[in-house]
């Protein structure tokens, strides 16, 4: 039996090798996407490439902008690329939008709000991933200690559907930092501050090897900038960000906002000797291993 079910899987791999399974929603995906892209350049922003990224996944050019060489140094990549923390950012903006409705509703618009999500950022493999990430943990129900099986299952699942994605870097951040996170839920935190503690650390140890391989130098801060980060991103970023690119006339007020966490992690990366490498032959010209598809 579990010889035929692995000749399945297998066969399986083969043709979808062949023939992507998304290709055929591809265009209704590039239509969202070009849709968002026009209502975002629509208004004029210092900050629209910030927007492009985290909300539409554009990011040609995206890594060799100055202003982002802080969030390499300090592990917050993970926090640009669209994936799992982007899902769980939008789903919560969408429950504090709906709190007044049904929960039935309330999760229909949800689901809806994310399938749109992932077609906005045309079908890439971190938000796809998240997606059926959040489908699987809201249908499925394990105990903590079983949430990081769950997650190795679903990457599973999704590299059976698309074997593409194995060389996509932010698909490799997203099952890193999903990993990481369920590891630590199956951990017994009393103090809640320990559990974000626990939660950052083992994200930002799954996540930190494969920033390595684009950024070889890392900070020595990585573990509390990724615990102000986090929900910094969550809570505030994100939610200005869809505000400013609705209702333009409030960008003059909030923008200053990213002007003061973008200069402020600028300091952060510049504190002290925060420059260090694995291998320190490599840290003076930045260089370093390239196994992955980073483009992607």
């Amino acid at each position: 039996m579990k010889a035929c079910a692995w000749i399945i899987v297998a066969a399986l791999q083969i043709i979808l090798l062949k023939h992507n399974l998304f290709d055929s929603f591809q265009p209704l995906a590039d239509f969202f996407y070009n849709g968002a892209l026009h209502l975002i350049e629509g208004h004029p922003s210092p900050w629209n490439w910030f927007y492009e990224a985290i909300l539409i996944g554009k990011d040609e050019g995206l890594r060799a902008r100055p202003t982002l060489q802080a969030f390499f140094t300090l592990g917050l990549y993970h926090l640009i690329v669209v994936s799992g923390s982007h899902v769980l950012a939008l789903e919560k903006i969408i429950s504090i939008m709906t709190f007044f409705l049904p929960k039935k509703i309330q999760k229909i618009l949800i689901v809806l709000g994310l399938i749109m999500f992932s077609l906005v950022n045309r079908l890439q493999a971190s938000c796809v991933r998240a997606l059926i990430a959040w489908f699987f943990s809201n249908r499925v129900s394990l105990k903590p200690s079983h949430n990081a099986d769950l997650q190795m299952v679903i990457t599973c699942f999704c590299l059976i559907v698309e074997p593409q994605w194995a060389s996509s870097l932010s698909f490799q951040l997203s099952c890193a930092a999903t990993l990481g996170l369920a590891i630590s839920g199956s951990l017994s935190f009393k103090n809640k501050w320990y559990r974000r503690l626990g939660s950052t650390f083992l994200c930002t140890l799954t996540t930190a090897p494969l920033i390595y391989c684009v950024q070889s130098c890392l900070s020595w801060i990585i573990v509390p900038a990724n615990t102000i980060g986090m929900p910094l991103f969550e809570g505030i970023l994100m939610p200005i960000s869809l505000v400013n690119v609705f209702v333009h006339q409030v960008a003059s007020f909030t923008e200053p906002i990213f002007n003061f966490v973008f200069g402020l992690s600028d300091y952060v990366a510049s504190f002290g000797d925060s420059y260090i490498s694995v291998l320190s032959m490599w840290c003076g010209d930045g260089s370093g291993p390239t196994v992955f598809d980073a483009n992607s």
